[in-house]
C-alpha cells in the first residue's frame, strides 16, 4: 500500500502522533495488504504493531479473543479484514471503555483508497451535520423511489451517527473511506416493501433489483435466495432491519464494495441483522448492507433536499463472491515455499474431496487450472488412474487412524497421461473444518534415471561375465541415492555422496572430491583423497578444473580419473573429481562398451548430485530470507523471539550465563526527517554492520524495531555485557557515518542501551525483555547516550555509564 494512503489514514483521519502505539489489525484473506500498511506506518516513524487472525465469516462476528484484548492497549487502530469489525463487541469495548481511535477498513480496495480519501473534510463535516440534525429527533422515515420502494419505520430518539472522517477524539470510531450519516431504526417498527438496485453486502452489485418485504420491523419475503439463506443460516434476528443511513462522499461510486457504496452521495443504504453496537438492541454475528441507488427520503413528511441524493454512479465491474477458501499464508516465508515450491502442493476437503487450495506446481502437473481445480469441477478421485484408486480408497479409509501418510500412486492428468508421483499427506482441523494437507512430487524422471541406469546395468552385465560383480555394485546405485533426498546439511550430503562413490558396495572409486562455486572462485568443499586447506580457483583464472565448469574443455574420464561439472538447472554449480581403483577398473579394460556404460552412469550421478546440492542451497536461501532483516542483514523480530526463548531454556538447564542487551538509536528520526530516509537506512546498515564486528560469532545481532536492535550474548555475564555495551556506545559516539546526500556533511549518532541478564527469577523470554526495556529507558530519561543495567529480581540494582555532558 503506498505510504501517502497510510499517512492520510493515520495522520488526516485518526490524527496518530509521534509516540502512540498503533495497531494493525488483519486476517488471512487481506494478510498481505495488512503488511503493507504495516510497512508504510512503520516508515511514517509510528510505533506500529501488525496482528493477523483467521478470516470471519461474515460482517458483525467477534475477532479471537487475543486480538479482542489487543484492541484494548493501543492508542490508535486501523481494522483491515475482508469482513468488518464495527459492529461487534470488541470494537464497542476499545472505544467506549479504553478510549482507542479506531478506522475500520474491511474488504478495501486500495487502488481506489487514496482517491476516496482525497476529499474536502471541512465540507465533508458540514454535509453531514446538516443532513445529521435533520434526523435527530423521535421522526418517522419513509423512503420511495420509483421502482416500488415504499417502506416506513420510525427512529424515535436513536443516536445519529456522523462518518466525517474526524476520528482523532478519543473513543473515536468510523469507517474509511467516510461520508455517510447513519442510525439505527426502532425494532419492529418498519412496514412496506424496499427495492434494492445498487448492491447488497457480500453478494456484490446488483444485476437485477431485489425485493424486499418488511413485516414489523423484519423482512418478510426476500425476491434473492442467495441473500435469503445468507440470513436464515444465522436465525430469525437477521431479518432485523438494522440501519439507516445517507451517502455524502463525493468520490464514492457503487462497486459491489459496502464500504464505498454505502459513502456513495446520492444513496441510501440499510442493513439486516446486527445493530446492539450503533445503538440498538438486536446482536446477531450478521450485518448486511443494503444500498438504494435513487430514492426520494420523507422525514415526517418533509423530503429531504435533493442535493443530498443526486443520481449517483454506478461501475461496471461486478465483485465475485468470496469463496468459502482456506487461506494458508500465514507469513511471506511460507508463501515462498507453497507458491513457489517445485513440489506440487494442495489443501483437500477431507469430507468432500474438493480442492481447496493449489500451487502452481500443481497446475502444471495435472494439466488442469486454478479455476477449474477450485470451482469443484475436478475433484481429488478424478485425478487417480484406475490401477491406482483401490490405493487411493484404501489410504482414504485410513485417515483417521493414520493422520499422516507418503505413498506412490499413478496420477491421471488431464491430457490422459499416467504419471508415477510420491503423495505426503498430513490431516488437520483448519477453520473448523476437516482438510488434508498434500504435497506431490512427480517421479516420472525419477523413473526414468532409474531405467536408463538399470538398462545401462544390463547392457554391462550382458557385454561381458567378467564384470559380474561390478555390475552388482552399479545396480545398488538407484537404490542408494534416494537416501541423499533426506539430508538438510551440505556438508553431510557431501560427505554421504563421497561415501557411496567410494563403498564397495557402491562404484568402489578410490576417493572422492567435491569443488563448489563459492562467489567469484571454485572452491575446495569435501574431500576424501586427504586434501586440506582452503583451495579456491578464481573464476577468472586459467585453472583446468575452471575451464570444464566454464565448459570451455569436455569433461575428463581416463582409466585413472574423472573430473565431471555437477549441474545445477541453469548453470554449474561446481565439480566432482573421482580417482578410479585400479581393480575396480582393470575388470573393465578391453570392453569399451562396459567402460562407456560406466563413464554414463558417473555423468548421471554428477547430474543428480548437482541438482541435490543446489536444492539445498535454494531452501537456505528461503529459510535466511525468513530470519535475516533485509536492509541490516541482522537477525529479524521473528528469529530474536525463538532464539532467546531457547537460550533462556539452555541456560536455566545448564547453569550458564547469558545475557540480553535492548539498543535504541538516539533521535533516529531526525535524521530521517532532516537528511532523507535514504541516509537513515544508511546508518542502520552501517550500525548494524560495527555491532557485528564488535561482538562473537557466538553473539546474535537482531534488529526488532524501526531504529531498536537486540544482541543476545550467550556465555556472557552481566558485568561483561555491560562493559560491552559501553564500548558500543563510544564505538558508535566516536564514528562520522558518510553523508549520502552530502558527503561533506557527516552525521553523529548515539546509543541509549539497556542490558539485563539471566537470573533464576527468569521464567520467559518476556521477563528479561522486560527488564531490559525498563533499563533503555532509564538509559533515555538519563539523557541518551548512556548505558543502563538491572537484573530481573526483587531489589534490582543499576550499574550506569555515560559520557560527561
Amino acid at each position: 500500500m503506498d505510504k501517502r494512503v497510510a499517512e492520510l489514514v493515520l495522520r488526516k483521519c485518526l490524527g496518530a502522533r509521534d509516540g502512540e502505539t498503533v495497531l494493525v489489525v488483519t486476517d488471512t484473506i487481506m494478510e498481505r495488504l495488512g503488511v503493507e500498511f504495516h510497512r508504510a506506518a512503520v516508515s511514517l516513524g509510528l510505533e506500529a504493531s501488525l496482528i493477523s487472525m483467521p478470516a470471519r465469516e461474515g460482517q458483525g462476528q467477534e475477532p479471537p479473543p487475543a486480538v479482542a484484548e489487543a484492541l484494548k492497549h493501543c492508542a490508535v487502530a486501523v481494522l483491515l479484514t475482508s469482513s468488518g469489525l464495527g459492529h461487534t463487541r470488541a470494537r464497542q469495548e476499545a472505544t467506549e471503555r479504553h478510549h482507542v481511535r479506531i478506522a475500520g477498513m474491511p474488504g478495501v480496495d486500495p487502488e481506489r483508497l487514496e482517491h476516496l480519501l482525497r476529499i474536502d473534510y471541512d465540507e465533508l463535516a458540514a454535509r453531514c451535520e446538516e443532513v445529521a440534525k435533520r434526523l435527530e429527533g423521535p421522526h418517522r422515515i419513509r423512503i420511495v423511489s420509483t421502482g416500488g420502494t415504499d417502506l416506513e419505520f420510525a427512529i424515535g430518539n436513536r443516536k445519529v451517527y456522523r462518518d466525517a472522517g474526524r476520528l482523532g477524539e478519543p473513543g473515536a470510531f468510523g469507517h474509511l473511506p467516510c461520508g455517510e450519516v447513519s442510525l439505527a431504526p426502532l425494532e419492529g417498527t418498519a412496514q412496506g416493501t424496499l427495492l434494492i438496485d445498487g448492491s447488497i453486502g457480500g453478494l456484490g452489485v446488483c444485476e437485477r433489483p431485489v425485493r424486499i418485504r418488511f413485516e414489523s420491523g423484519r423482512a418478510a419475503e426476500i425476491s434473492d435466495e442467495a441473500l435469503s439463506a445468507l440470513l436464515a443460516s444465522r436465525g430469525e434476528l437477521a431479518f432485523n432491519l438494522a440501519e439507516f443511513g445517507v451517502g455524502l462522499n463525493p468520490h464514492a461510486e457503487v462497486i459491489g464494495n459496502p464500504i464505498e457504496d454505502t459513502k456513495a452521495c446520492g444513496t441510501v443504504h440499510l442493513a439486516l441483522g446486527h445493530n446492539a453496537s450503533m445503538g440498538g438492541v438486536v446482536s446477531v454475528p450478521i450485518h448486511v448492507d443494503l444500498v438504494q441507488m435513487a430514492a426520494r427520503v420523507e422525514i415526517d413528511g418533509a423530503v429531504l433536499p435533493e442535493r443530498w441524493l443526486r443520481a449517483p454512479r454506478r461501475t461496471t465491474r461486478r465483485l465475485s463472491v468470496r469463496p468459502e477458501a482456506i487461506d494458508l499464508s500465514r507469513s511471506d516465508a511460507y508463501r515462498a515455499l507453497f507458491e513457489h515450491s517445485n513440489d506440487a502442493q494442495y489443501v483437500l476437503d477431507l469430507e468432500t474431496q474438493r480442492f481447496l487450495e493449489v500451487n502452481a506446481s500443481f497446475e502444471r502437473l495435472t494439466g488442469y487450472t486454478r479455476d477449474e481445480l477450485l470451482g469443484g469441477l475436478v475433484s481429488a478421485p478424478k485425478l487417480i488412474a484406475p490401477e491406482s484408486m483401490s490405493t487411493f480408497q484404501n489410504k482414504r479409509e485410513a485417515r483417521q487412524a493414520h493422520p499422516s501418510d507418503r505413498y506412490d500412486l499413478k496420477m491421471l492428468c488431464r491430457d490422459g497421461q499416467k504419471k508415477s508421483v510420491e503423495i505426503s499427506v498430513k490431516r488437520m482441523v483448519m477453520e473448523g473444518r476437516g482438510v488434508v494437507l498434500g504435497a506431490v512430487r512427480d517421479l516420472s524422471a525419477h523413473k526414468r534415471l532409474e531405467q536408463e541406469m538399470w538398462e545401462k546395468i544390463q547392457e554391462l552385465g550382458f557385454a561381458s561375465n567378467r564384470i559380474l560383480a561390478l555390475t552388482e555394485k552399479i545396480r545398488r546405485v538407484p537404490e542408494l541415492t534416494p537416501k541423499l533426498l533426506s539430508i538438510t546439511d551440505e556438508s553431510e550430503l557431501l560427505r554421504r555422496a563421497a561415501e557411496m562413490l567410494c563403498a564397495r558396495d557402491g562404484l568402489g572409486c578410490s576417493a572422492a572430491t567435491f569443488y563448489l562455486v563459492r562467489d567469484d572462485a571454485l572452491e575446495l568443499a569435501y574431500s576424501n583423497a586427504g586434501r586440506t586447506g582452503k583451495r579456491r580457483a578464481k573464476l577468472s583464472s586459467d585453472s583446468r578444473l575452471v575451464r570444464i565448469l566454464q565448459g570451455q574443455e569436455p569433461p575428463v574420464v581416463t582409466k585413472q580419473e574423472a573430473v565431471l561439472a555437477l549441474k545445477g538447472r541453469e548453470r554449474h554449480i561446481g565439480i566432482l573429481e573421482v580417482e578410479f581403483h585400479p581393480k575396480e577398473i582393470e575388470v573393465l579394460e578391453g570392453n569399451e562398451r562396459a567402460l562407456k556404460g560406466y563413464h554414463d552412469l558417473l555423468e548421471t550421478l554428477s547430474s543428480v548430485l548437482g541438482l541435490l546440492v543446489e536444492n539445498l542451497h535454494l531452501y537456505e536461501t528461503v529459510r535466511l530470507q525468513s530470519i535475516v532483516d533485509a536492509l541490516t542483514g541482522s537477525y529479524n523480530r521473528r528469529f530474536f523471539d525463538q532464539r532467546l526463548a531457547d537460550e533462556i531454556q539452555r541456560a536455566a538447564r545448564y547453569g550458564r550465563d547469558l545475557s540480553l542487551m535492548l539498543i535504541d538509536l538516539d533521535r533516529f528520526k531526525e535524521i530521517n526527517d532532516t537528511m532523507s530516509h535514504k541516509q537513515g537506512d544508511f546508518v542502520l546498515v552501517e550500525t548494524a554492520k560495527l555491532f557485528r564486528n564488535h561482538t562473537r560469532e557466538v553473539d546474535f545481532v537482531c534488529r526488532i524495531g524501526g531504529d531498536e536492535f537486540a544482541i543476545i550474548m550467550p556465555e556472557t555475564s552481566y558485568e561483561s555485557a555491560l562493559q560491552k555495551g559501553e564500548q558500543l556506545r563510544l564505538e558508535v559516539a566516536e564514528r562520522a557515518f558518510e553523508g549520502v546526500l552530502e558527503p561533506g556533511r557527516p552525521v553523529k549518532l548515539s546509543l541509549s542501551i539497556g542490558v539485563t541478564a539471566f537470573t533464576g527469577d527468569v521464567r520467559t523470554s518476556d521477563d528479561m525483555l522486560r527488564v531490559a526495556d525498563e533499563s533503555l529507558y532509564a538509559a533515555k530519561r538519563a539523557g541518551r547516550d548512556t548505558v543502563c543495567g538491572a537484573l530481573p529480581r526483587a531489589g534490582r540494582t543499576t550499574r550506569r555509564f555515560s559520557t560527561p555532558k
